[in-house]
């Protein structure tokens, strides 16, 4: 008699405990909810980001004092912070059931990319080459500036301000290369769907690729406005 007692006074313990409330941090529902939640950001943060992009994520620190009752239902998750640049994101964890609980739970996110690093100090003025500047990964978060991912987007250009060696190279930190000098002769070019005109000139002031600066047409000694398309050539806009 005492030992079927026991065994239904055990039977009850278990059943108890199953649905007993469990500290925060170490409720495995909440835990593979907010895992197969974080899986699918990741996949869009990968996608919105691109090739070669590689996510981290850890899951913060709860409160010890914090119990989670059992949810009967799926555990619904939702950002509260949706920026795909953010370094944190706040997740909240409710139950639509036998209590409607919510709670947070804080999110580091780490946002892996290839970006262009200097090899070596790049001083100011400095036009980079290829050997210059190399593809590294970085966590895209931490770097404050417009960073470059494409090393075409780099070589050819002029340094603004100067780079450190293995610091990522900002589009801040480049100008377009000075293609222009003042007193050299251009070609200055004007077209339409009609006709296209091509006359020589002369540069009045530097200039870069992509700058309007002022020219003198040799045919008609005026000044004109022309944009720098490349190493001696300008296009007047019709």
């Amino acid at each position: 008699m005492m030992h079927r007692n026991f065994l239904r006074i055990c039977g009850v313990l278990l059943a108890l405990s199953a649905t007993a409330p469990l500290q925060a941090q170490e409720n495995p529902e909440l835990r593979q909810a907010v895992d197969r939640f974080m899986g699918g950001y990741t996949d869009k943060l990968k996608t919105h980001f691109g090739g070669k992009t590689r996510v981290e994520y850890s899951v913060g620190s709860l409160d010890s004092r914090q119990t989670v009752p059992h949810c009967p239902a799926p555990l619904k998750v939702e950002a509260r912070e949706t920026s795909q640049t953010t370094t944190y994101l706040n997740l909240q964890v409710s139950c639509g059931e036998a209590g409607n609980w919510s709670l947070y739970v804080p999110i580091e996110l780490r946002i892996y990319r290839p970006v262009v690093v200097a090899v070596k100090p790049l001083t100011q003025g400095a036009t980079i080459a290829a050997d210059d500047v190399r593809l590294s990964e970085a966590n895209i978060s931490q770097i404050a500036g417009q960073y470059i991912s494409d090393l075409d987007d780099v070589i050819g250009k002029d340094v603004k301000r100067g780079i450190a060696s293995g610091s990522p190279v900002l589009s801040p930190q480049l100008v377009p290369p000075m293609l222009v000098r003042r007193g050299e002769a251009v070609v200055i070019s004007a077209a339409s769907n009609v006709v296209g005109v091509k006359v020589s000139g002369i540069a009045l002031t530097d200039g870069r690729l992509g700058e309007q600066i002022r020219f003198k047409n040799l045919s008609s000694n005026r000044i004109v406005q022309a944009k720098i398309v490349a190493s001696g050539q300008a296009e007047v806009p019709m």
